[in-house]
């Protein structure tokens, strides 16, 4: 299939949702259309995304629903179906009328039909997407369904691959990142109102090919489309609604990561009120999950991996996680076979190399193992 050879060429995260996008419309017509990337371990978007014929505005109405309206075809929920896609016709017995996201959104823009995928590779999902159809097109149909559940396997390992492929060559200002955490503040309509300097000098590091949320605010910085997805999940939760507000890794121009984590404020009568944003330079811990989550290890994997990397030896591995030698061997091996390391000292120099020294040392690459 030619989307599944598409996936596998190791095109770069963005040249893949472009290509993936054309042969979808191909195969899927569709008049309009959000895919992006995500954080596997929180579902949030990150680094690629791609918009055709939505409007910039829509971001912020489009996480409001996502997080703080009772609607159909949730992405979350979608993460956990086998499938992992649905129509907006299906779900809703085909009344459109009966979504929310439909009568705010879709019909304002001039689309009715919607086809939801959540692109997931074991229990993983590592990008979503939504097609539109204009209004007075007809629904999607089974073949088209059965087609995008075909692919969305092959889709979640093209982006995967893209992301263990990720490059960051470009340096920034010598200087470096605050060495604090910086604070953005929102009022209660979601509205950026302030901003530290801190933050606003992380906001300015991001790599510029991270996809935003429309135009560049009056604080001279770009806001991620990552922090506005945070911003409405934090006040989701404020009333009630959702899990509690996750953490989101973005990447600087070069390499480092920045973590950003949003909270929704109280007033005295316990009113929800405005939201506040935290972004700060993220240790090397932090990102583990993930590097790890990167080559799509078993949480068994995972433990295994740290004990490598940091020098213990098989049976010391095995005393500590309670494992008999002989399984701590057996996921040694599969650790090796899924990072292309021939050796315990390539796996530690390819995941220091790919994932660490970057966010440190731009301009130049340390030796790699033989």
């Amino acid at each position: 299939m030619e989307i599944a050879r598409l996936c596998d060429s190791g095109l770069t995260g963005d040249r893949l949702l472009a290509e993936v996008a054309t042969r979808l419309r191909e195969v899927v017509p569709f008049d309009g259309c959000f895919i992006s990337s995500t954080d596997p371990d929180t579902l949030m978007c990150t680094h690629h995304a791609l918009a055709d014929g939505l409007p910039p505005w829509v971001c912020g109405p489009f996480f409001h629903n996502e997080f703080l309206d009772s609607d159909f075809n949730k992405f979350a929920d979608l993460a956990r179906m086998p499938a992992g896609v649905r129509t907006l016709g299906e779900a809703t017995g085909g009344h459109l009328e009966r979504s929310a996201r439909y009568v705010d959104i879709n019909a304002t823009l001039g689309f009715g039909h919607e086809a939801r995928i959540a692109f997931t590779v074991g229990d993983r999902t590592w990008a979503i997407g939504n097609l539109l159809r204009e209004k007075g097109s007809s629904d999607f149909t089974e073949a088209e369904r059965q087609f995008l559940a075909v692919v969305s396997e092959d889709i979640a390992r093209g982006m995967r691959t893209a992301v263990l492929g990720e490059r960051e060559p470009e340096a920034v200002d010598p200087d470096g990142l605050p060495s604090g955490p910086g604070v953005v503040v929102f009022d209660a309509e979601g509205r950026l109102i302030s901003a530290t300097d801190e933050a606003a000098a992380c906001l300015r590091s991001i790599d510029p090919r991270t996809p935003t949320a429309g135009a560049a605010t009056p604080f001279g910085f770009p806001l991620p489309l990552a922090a506005s997805m945070l911003v409405a999940r934090a006040r989701a939760h404020a009333v009630g609604r959702g899990a509690p507000p996750a953490s989101v890794r973005l990447r600087t121009r070069n390499g480092a990561g920045l973590r950003l984590q949003a909270a929704c404020t109280r007033t005295p009568d316990g009113t929800p009120g405005g939201t506040a944003l935290t972004i700060a330079p993220a240790a090397a811990a932090e990102l583990a999950p993930t590097v790890v989550g990167t080559y799509d290890l078993s949480r068994r994997e995972q433990a295994v991996t740290a004990y490598l990397t940091r020098g213990f030896a098989p049976a010391d591995i095995a005393a500590r996680l309670g494992l008999a030698a002989d399984a701590v061997d057996l996921d040694m091996r599969s650790v090796l076979h899924k990072t292309g390391s021939a050796n315990r000292g390539q796996l530690t120099s390819r995941i220091f190399t790919d994932h660490y020294y970057p966010a440190h040392n731009a301009g130049c690459r340390p030796f790699v193992a033989a």
